[in-house]
């Protein structure tokens, strides 16, 4: 990689950042592409579907006039549930596998009613799930059948009696070895290891039963800071580590008082119980959401013509130059001008070109000249066209439309007055812009 190599790369560069080089073509070509499939796919489509087509995208798109995005007003509508969700479109799709089986694709549009308005009006309404059947194994059903068959009422009584760390150790100790034992011994013995299995959390929910620590358990209510409030007192109550090992019969014995951690420990444990206790608020009304409003906000907030345009326009240094406000994608022709009087390089040439003739005058001749405004003209655009053509060779970022060179007679003679005192505007220009 050479000097020469390293120089156009830094070129390409700069020619990026100002918004005219071979990827601002490919966004160009990129855009007019995304504008004909979103008018294809999208556009064409019918409000309900274009709502559930572009449901992945609703959160990126902000309500005109309002901090709340599409997302944020179909959360409080009642089609919030995954009515316009990709996996309800997709069971729902007429070509799908329960749409073939009710031959869908064979009734005319019109005889299959539109769930997504039934939804939003509210004359449809979601029913209320299904009751689990009674074969059918559950937490609690699988939990109330963990007491082996041997174990009776006293001697469950019995183990209910025993301290919670004893209970959960030994249940931990069966649940561990029974398991390493399956995986060692690659299943040999496996009735007899599920058998511990379960008899070691049947011991853990022996150990963390409610009723062992006085409170309501979940059958009766869940426990309150009353019920923390109403518990005895603990004055030998001393906090451990998360991770130290707690001596069998170490439990702290009820007295009148709490000590200073207990109290505090009481305190945490009543704002805890009250918070998990807390009624849950009450369900936010649901309003009917306008789908066509969302839907023309939509087409405008995804709309190729802009989303790609402002990703684009992020990346670029402008550096003050002002860009044309018609098409964020069109390139920066920042055209150089140049205001030196273009008959100087003419006289260059020779004093012909611009006064024809003189060398003909005699010596103390006074006469009138009258410029040739089609020769300046002609001059002048031929000068922009071949500086148009050099700027282009030379990879500057131009669209060969600029005017760089307006003057060809010197302004300096210019005489101020009260009425004049200065040149503004075009004013000394000899030519306008070339393209307006």
């Amino acid at each position: 990689m050479g000097p020469r190599h390293g120089a156009h790369q830094l070129e390409h560069s700069r020619q990026e950042r100002l918004g005219c080089g071979p990827k601002t073509h490919r966004l160009q070509a990129a855009r007019e592409a995304s504008k004909r499939l979103w008018k294809r796919n999208f556009l064409s489509r019918p409000n309900n579907l274009f709502l559930q087509l572009t449901s992945l995208l609703h959160s990126r798109v902000r309500a005109a006039g309002d901090l709340k995005t599409i997302y944020g007003f179909v959360k409080q509508s009642p089609l919030a549930g995954g009515v316009i969700s990709t996996n309800w479109r997709r069971f729902t799709r007429a070509l799908g596998p329960v749409g073939r089986k009710q031959g869908r694709p064979f009734f005319a549009p019109d005889a299959v009613p539109d769930i997504i308005d039934a939804v939003n009006d509210g004359t449809l309404a979601p029913g209320n799930p299904q009751p689990a059947p009674a074969d059918l194994a559950t937490i609690s059903t699988t939990m109330d059948s963990l007491r082996p068959a041997s174990v009776d009422a006293a001697r469950h009584a019995e183990l209910a009696a025993q301290t919670e760390q004893r209970l959960v150790f030994w249940g931990l100790l069966l649940i561990y070895a029974s398991r390493e034992l399956l995986i060692r011994r690659q299943g040999n013995y496996w009735w007899l290891l599920v058998r511990g299995l379960r008899l070691g959390t049947y011991f853990i929910r022996v150990a963390i039963n409610a009723n062992a620590f006085g409170v309501r358990n979940s059958d009766t209510g869940f426990p309150t800071g009353t019920d923390i409030t109403n518990q005895p007192g603990m004055g030998s109550f001393e906090p451990v580590a998360e991770d130290a090992l707690i001596p069998t019969g170490s439990a702290p014995s009820p007295s009148g008082t709490d000590n200073v951690n207990a109290e505090k420990m009481r305190r945490a444990m009543q704002a805890l119980f009250d918070l998990l206790g807390q009624r849950p608020a009450p369900s936010q009304e649901l309003i009917k959401l306008k789908i066509g409003d969302a839907v023309g906000k939509l087409k405008v907030g995804l709309s190729p013509e802009t989303t790609i345009a402002k990703a684009f326009a992020k990346r670029l240094a402008t550096n003050g130059i002002t860009r044309d406000p018609g098409d964020d994608l069109e390139p920066i022709m920042a055209a150089p001008e140049f205001p030196q009087p273009m008959f100087e390089t003419l006289q260059e040439v020779s004093n012909e070109w611009v006064l024809p003739g003189i060398g003909q005058l005699q010596p103390e001749t006074l006469g009138l000249v009258e410029p040739n405004q089609k020769f300046i003209e002609a001059f002048m655009v031929g000068l922009n066209h071949e500086m148009a053509r050099e700027l282009l060779f030379r990879e500057y970022p131009t669209d060969q439309r600029g005017t760089y060179f307006r003057n060809f007679w010197d302004d300096r003679g210019f005489v101020a007055t009260v009425a004049a005192p200065a040149l503004t505007g075009d004013e000394g220009q000899d030519i306008s812009h070339i393209h307006a």
